[in-house]
C-alpha cells in the first residue's frame, strides 16, 4: 500500500509484466481506510492484516480484510492496543509459528512490540496487552528468518547509523539481542529475506535509494558479502548496467517483498511518485530494472499473498483526512505479472 498525496487514502493498481517492465492498468484505486504510513502482510486463509496510524487519534489502528479475486473486503477496523503515546512509525510481520508481531515507534523515538494471533473472527488476540519497549531508534522495520529468528533493523535516532538487532519468540515475549548492532548508514530502511536465506535491506541516504544483502551465521548477519564486478547471465531480468556502491534508485522511502519466483519486487516514493522496481539476486549482488513510476502517493507498503498476488497499500495526503488505498498485481511462478481482472 501506499499514501496518495492529494487525498490521504489508500488505492492500488493492477500491472502485467513482461520483457522486465510492469505496465499498469488504468483503473481506480480502491479505497481502503482512512490513516496513513500504512504496513501490511498477508496472514493464513486469505486474510490480510494492514496497521496503520489513524487520522483521528494518531494512535495504530488495524484492519482485517479478506482476499479473494484482487479484491480486499473488509471484515473489522480495530484500535490496535492503545500506546500512551502516539505512534509515527510501525511495521508488522508473521512469526513461523503463526504469531503477529507489530512493532511501532512512539512520539519520542522509542520502540515498543506487541504480540498477537488471529484465530478467525473480527479481532487480533494478544498476548499481552502492554507494549514493550526494546530499543531508542526510529523506522522499524521487521521480518522473519527461515529457522523463525527475527529481524529488525531502526535508525539511529541521533544520526544517520542503522543497526539490526535479532530476536527470539518464546510464551508471549521476544527475547532480543542486548546490543544492536551497526551495518549502514541512511534512513527509512525496509528488510526482508531472500529465497535463498539471504536477507536483503533498502535505505535512503541523500535522496539516493540503497541495498544491502547479508547472510545470516553463527547467531549474527554478515553483510560484507563478496560481490561480483560483471553483470552475469540472469535467469529472469535483461540488466546493462550496475551501480558499483549498490545505489538502485532515487527516492525518499522504499518498501520490498520477494515474489514467488524468487524476484524481488521494490516500490518507492519519489517526491510523491510512487514507482516500482524488479530486482534479481545472484551470488551476493542484486540486480535492478530501472525504475518505472505507475501512481501518486506515500508510504508504501507491499506483501505477497499466499497465491502469489502482491498488494500494495499507500497514503494519499489531503484535508480534512489521510487515505489509505491498495492495488493488487498477480505474480505467477513463470515470472510474469499479469492482471488479476
Amino acid at each position: 500500500m501506499h499514501e496518495n498525496i492529494s487525498n490521504d487514502y489508500f488505492t492500488y493498481n493492477l500491472g502485467r509484466y513482461e520483457d522486465g517492465e510492469i505496465d499498469w492498468y488504468s483503473v481506480n484505486n480502491s479505497y481502503h481506510s482512512n490513516g496513513e504510513k500504512p504496513s501490511i502482510v498477508a496472514l493464513d486463509d486469505g486474510v490480510v492484516l494492514t496497521v496503520y496510524i489513524s487520522d483521528t487519534t494518531d494512535r495504530l489502528t488495524y484492519n482485517l480484510d479478506e482476499y479473494k479475486d484482487g479484491r480486499l473486503t473488509a471484515i473489522s477496523s480495530v484500535s490496535s492496543n492503545p500506546h500512551e503515546e502516539m505512534a509515527v512509525n510501525r511495521s508488522v510481520t508473521v512469526m513461523d509459528d503463526g504469531g503477529i508481531l507489530i512493532s511501532q515507534e512512539s512520539a519520542s523515538g522509542e520502540l515498543y512490540y506487541v504480540v498477537g494471533t488471529y484465530n478467525g473472527g473480527r479481532t487480533l488476540e494478544w498476548f499481552d496487552r502492554s507494549w514493550t519497549k526494546y530499543a531508542d531508534g526510529n523506522n522499524p522495520s521487521l521480518t522473519v528468518l527461515d529457522d523463525g529468528q527475527l529481524v529488525n533493523v531502526y535508525e539511529d535516532q541521533t544520526s544517520n547509523n542503522i543497526y539490526y538487532q535479532l530476536g527470539e519468540f518464546e510464551e508471549g515475549v521476544i527475547n532480543w539481542s542486548d546490543k544492536p548492532i551497526h551495518y549502514s548508514v541512511g534512513e527509512n530502511p525496509s528488510v526482508t529475506v531472500l529465497d535463498n536465506g539471504h536477507i536483503a535491506a533498502v535505505r535512503e541516504e541523500d535522496g539516493l535509494l540503497y541495498y544491502d544483502v547479508g547472510e545470516y551465521t553463527d547467531g549474527k548477519i554478515d553483510w560484507n558479502i563478496e560481490i561480483p564486478i560483471e553483470i552475469p547471465e540472469l535467469k529472469y531480468l535483461n540488466i546493462d548496467e550496475v551501480d558499483p556502491d549498490n545505489n538502485y534508485a532515487w527516492g525518499e522511502d522504499s518498501a520490498i517483498t520477494v515474489l514467488q519466483n524468487g524476484l524481488v519486487l521494490a516500490v518507492k516514493d519519489r517526491l510523491g511518485d510512487l514507482g516500482f522496481q524488479l530486482g534479481e539476486y545472484l551470488d551476493g549482488k542484486m540486480y535492478w530494472t530501472r525504475p518505472v513510476d505507475f501512481e501518486k502517493g506515500h508510504n508504501p507498503s507491499l506483501t505477497t499473498s499466499w497465491d502469489g498476488t502482491v498488494i500494495v497499500t499507500y497514503h494519499q495526503t489531503g484535508f480534512p483526512q489521510h487515505r489509505l488505498y491498495y492495488q493488487t498485481v498477480r505474480v505467477p511462478n513463470v515470472g510474469e505479472i499479469s492482471a488479476l481482472f
